[in-house]
């Protein structure tokens, strides 16, 4: 719900279109863990807003499944997991981009929410007790409708890391991610290429 709420006085007088209810973010999740892996369906509820001229307000939402095997057979605490999601206006919850927006500007009093999907694997392997590397790779795609022009943004990543455990609840570990973006020929954007190294230290206490 949204108010309509005016500040100032005279000629300077604003308005404010964000006055009324706003919801938190809604999450749930169904996990089952067994000897072989484990499996799990969420979704999402999530309000989107407009702006200051289309003072609009929608629920999007977001549903995904995920899939971890275990893979004793390569080596210890070695898995394989698999992730799918879908979107319609909760965007983030299947890629994360500063640049893209869950709800693109259709008409001057409305909003139309994007419709977003991405895909998603990666192998954990144990190299010693103390030594892991994880291999990852996805893909998403967004797409919304701009007064009739279809608008849509590819992306696609890939992360490699290596992990030392010296001693029980302490870790350190360096990470090599790339991840491509590309738009549709009617925006005013074109291909980016990012290259990202993170070093990473954390202690569990």
């Amino acid at each position: 719900m949204r108010n309509t709420n005016l500040h100032g006085s005279g000629a300077t007088a604003t308005v404010d279109f964000y006055g009324g209810h706003k919801l938190p973010d809604l999450v749930a999740k169904l996990r089952v863990d067994q000897g072989w892996g484990s499996a799990q369906l969420m979704g999402t509820l999530h309000q989107n807003y407009g702006n200051s001229s289309i003072p609009d307000s929608e629920i999007g939402w977001d549903v995904g499944a995920g899939v971890t095997f275990n893979a004793p057979m390569l080596a210890p605490g070695d898995t394989v997991s698999f992730q799918v999601a879908y979107s319609k206006g909760a965007m983030r919850y299947v890629h994360e981009n500063a640049a893209l927006s869950d709800m693109i500007p259709a008409l001057s009093s409305n909003v139309n929410p994007s419709n977003d999907w991405g895909v998603g694997g990666g192998i954990t392997h144990h190299w010693t007790p103390t030594l892991s590397s994880a291999v990852t790779g996805n893909y998403s795609y967004m797409e919304s409708d701009i007064l009739g022009a279809d608008f849509e943004v590819k992306q696609w990543g890939a992360q490699g890391n290596l992990v030392w455990f010296p001693v029980a609840g302490f870790l350190m570990g360096v990470e090599l991610e790339y991840e491509g973006l590309n738009w549709s020929s009617n925006t005013p954007f074109g291909s980016e290429d990012n290259m990202v190294d993170v070093f990473h230290a954390q202690r569990t206490f």
